[in-house]
């Protein structure tokens, strides 16, 4: 196999033991899901604790068999995997597949439960704009829970504003590692973002490259980032932007009890999988707490419009890629009264 293109290597199949699970029976669909970060990551786990559940309760309807994560297939590359139908099932950041997808920045932008959104419509809105631009139908979003956070350096401790105006500048100087995602929220902060592979941000924040980062609320410990962590910027902002995909064809092609069973698990772990998340940002941001880590809040008001800044970033950027579906979106997703 060439190096970088989609094709999944026997190899690295073979090489995925970390989930091993039993052979398929006849009377079983057989489905095939890669994640977008490795699976052994607190982000794919949600995932796969859900790909478990399916597994125990779907004996003799449906069975997925998880491939893996980048090593399958490159990170930018899977959303095209998918569309070709590669393998059937994708659970990956939105950032991963922004430049195939228009209307990514609606997920972070989001401030509605999940619960609300089904029943407004909202996802069966973005379902028509997946199957249109990637091929896939939206199965489910577990990690609306899931917030962001600005973590610093011991040598960066931002100068706290006390008011709007201190606030657009508190960060200038400051360079923090970014992504596509938050990057215009941290420039109208004053900060300088930084475009780096997630390996390279450890070794960046030892060097000095960076002084900070822009990260969920877990998936930090992992990576060894309590040792150059010292302080977390509240209150969080935006929300996880990882849908659970399938590929649209093999979805339609799908026997009726196989879609009403997958929908039934996705919709009730959708609510249940919130207390597991939970559950593992205490146990990190604990973690960075007892390494040394300083929480430093912006008050009431501050925090409101911090809030309400990072949204219009991202509302303002969905109106320019997606003119025609961004006004839709912003009505039936986000709330400004839940800033």
């Amino acid at each position: 196999m060439k190096s970088g293109n989609l094709l999944i290597s026997a190899a690295a199949i073979a090489a995925t033991t970390f989930l091993v699970l039993p052979a398929a029976t006849a009377a079983e669909v057989e489905l095939t899901a890669v994640t977008g970060v490795s699976g052994r990551s607190v982000v794919s786990q949600v995932f796969l604790r859900w790909v478990k559940e399916v597994n125990q309760r779907g004996k003799g309807i449906v069975r997925i068999k998880y491939l893996g994560g980048p090593e399958i297939t490159p990170p930018f590359q899977q959303a095209q995997a998918l569309k070709r139908g590669l393998f059937h099932m994708l659970y990956a950041p939105g950032a991963f597949y922004a430049g195939q997808v228009k209307e990514v920045d609606a997920l972070i932008a989001s401030n509605k439960s999940i619960q609300d959104m089904r029943k407004n419509g909202s996802i069966a809105y973005l379902d028509k704009l997946w199957r249109a631009q990637i091929g896939s139908h939206i199965l489910g979003w577990f990690d609306t829970h899931v917030r962001f956070h600005m973590y610093f350096s011991a040598k960066t401790r931002p100068k706290m504003p006390t008011n709007e105006a201190e606030m657009r500048v508190m960060l200038r100087g400051i360079k923090l590692f970014s992504t596509p995602t938050f990057r215009g929220f941290q420039k109208a902060l004053g900060a300088t973002p930084v475009a780096l592979k997630v390996p390279e941000i450890l070794p960046s924040m030892d060097k000095g490259v960076i002084q900070g980062y822009g990260w969920p609320e877990y998936g930090m410990t992992g990576l060894g980032m309590q040792r150059v962590t010292k302080y977390r910027l509240d209150p969080t902002y935006y929300r996880g932007n990882i849908l659970t995909l399938i590929n649209a064809r093999k979805w339609d092609s799908l026997p009726a009890n196989v879609k009403a069973f997958l929908n039934k698990e996705v919709i009730a772990y959708e609510a249940v999988s919130a207390k597991w998340v939970r559950a593992q940002v205490n146990r990190e941001q604990g973690i960075l707490k007892k390494a040394g880590m300083q929480v430093l809040t912006l008050n009431a008001a501050l925090s409101s419009k911090y809030r309400a800044i990072a949204h219009e970033i991202a509302w303002k950027r969905l109106a320019r890629r997606s003119p025609k579906h961004a006004a839709k979106l912003r009505a039936l997703m986000y709330d400004p009264a839940l800033d």
